[in-house]
């Protein structure tokens, strides 16, 4: 996953979504912070593939975190 950001020219909200899903939760929480330093706005699918990563490796407090702040910044879920 990293080296798809490394290797891509313009670093997008589809890039860092894409590279997220593919990352232990550890890396995809990483990912979603870096998506915000370089000035975007994480969506519904960053976030969810975020999700999907701590759920996975049964980090269900940093899952149910990450829906609190998606609340908070007026992201939907989609589940």
């Amino acid at each position: 996953a990293q080296h798809l950001l490394a290797a891509t020219p313009a670093v997008n909200l589809m890039t860092f979504s894409s590279a997220i899903d593919g990352c232990n939760w550890s890396r995809a929480l990483e990912l979603l912070q870096r998506l915000t330093w370089n000035g975007l706005v994480p969506n519904v699918i960053a976030y969810s593939s975020t999700i999907a990563s701590c759920q996975k490796a049964g980090r269900w407090p940093t899952a149910l975190q990450l829906l609190f702040v998606m609340d908070a910044t007026a992201v939907a879920p989609n589940v």
